[in-house]
């Protein structure tokens, strides 16, 4: 082969490759891009809806692309763009994420310029917390990767007057409200939620690894249970002392109700009364309650807690849980999988 045809070839070779050589280089730093978004109207058109305004411009010296990309940011509010022909796009996706992507009309922004859209927000622009936020950058050729964009947030419109006192006060004056209202600190219920009865006498019982623990062979699989847990909060078995529990006594009492049961801590014994093993289970769960935290950080030789006399049982005969679709979808198995999560 001659140096003509050689480098013939080396040429060929080099314009076939050079494209996928181009690609693998950035052509638009993600820096350059600005956005910055603008409160413009509040009851715009007298509709009920809010005006704001969407800049994104290029800063750089190289052209944003006309695909390739999409922006995602949050809002609290819906919002939509003013005109179906706008040269961008919004799409909202679960909770308060939202999208922004180029429409078929957008031809990319070439260095030094820029481009403004208007959207409409449901509600009114009262603080900066009604605004959207968080902006960032996702190239299509990296899906998993985001790069947050240089944004400004400006609100030129008055804001509302309510009560003398503008709108945006709001927060301040709910905190200077809730300031001023008395913490009650007696006679609260240190087992959550609040049985339907609870004395406490005031004195105190202390727990140590010489506590025994015994059960009606009905509760033998929560003795069991109660049993292991006491057992890997203390450091060693060591000799009862004077003031100590000297036992957990689980009773079967059939007149009790479904799922119900009394807890009695005195500085002898604590006693769990349940007519069957849920009402046990509930009730060496508000025991639990009753421990220092520090005993599932730290290995104890002592735990004091404070005597009472609980009873307890459900008012209604199923439980509730509540899911907040509204700011977050959920899958069924998502769904599904709470439900056992809902019954304890």
């Amino acid at each position: 082969m001659t140096k003509i045809s050689l480098l013939i070839t080396g040429a060929l070779l080099l314009l076939l490759y050079s494209p996928v050589i181009a690609q693998d280089k950035p052509t638009f730093r993600n820096s350059d891009l600005f956005l910055s978004f603008t409160a413009v109207a509040n009851n715009y058109t007298q509709t009920g809806e809010a005006k704001g305004e969407f800049i994104i411009a290029n800063t750089g010296t190289s052209v944003l692309p006309a695909t390739g990309w999409k922006i995602y940011f949050n809002s609290k509010s819906n919002l939509v763009t003013e005109h179906p022909d706008a040269v961008f796009n919004i799409k909202k996706w679960a909770g308060n994420l939202f999208e922004i992507s180029p429409g078929i009309s957008f031809k990319g922004i070439l260095p030094g310029n820029k481009i403004s859209f208007d959207v409409l927000m449901e509600g009114a622009f009262i603080n900066r917390n009604d605004q959207p936020e968080g902006f960032y950058i996702v190239w299509n050729e990296q899906p998993l990767k985001g790069y947050d964009i240089k944004y400004l947030i400006e609100n030129k419109i008055s804001l509302p007057v309510i009560d003398g006192r503008l709108e945006s006060d709001f927060a301040k004056n709910i905190y200077q409200r809730n300031n001023a209202t008395t913490v009650i600190k007696d006679n609260l219920s240190k087992i959550f939620p609040q049985p339907v009865s609870y004395i406490e006498p005031g004195s105190v019982a202390i727990l140590s690894a010489t506590t025994k623990v015994s059960a009606d062979s009905r509760f033998a699989n929560e003795a069991r249970l109660l049993r292991d847990e006491l057992n890997s909060f203390f450091e060693k078995k060591e000799v009862a002392s004077s003031g100590t529990i000297k036992s957990i006594l689980m009773n079967y009492v059939p007149d009790l109700a479904t799922e119900g049961y009394e807890l009695k801590v005195t500085t002898d014994a604590i006693i769990i009364n349940a007519s069957e093993s849920a009402g046990i289970f509930y009730g060496i769960q508000s025991l639990k309650t009753l421990l220092p935290a520090d005993v599932w950080i730290h290995k104890q030789t002592a735990i004091n807690i404070p005597s009472v006399m609980v009873k307890d049982q459900p008012r209604f005969s199923y439980r509730g849980l509540m899911l907040d679709v509204a700011e977050l979808s959920k899958e069924r198995g998502s769904v599904s999988h709470s439900r056992p999560d809902g019954a304890v």
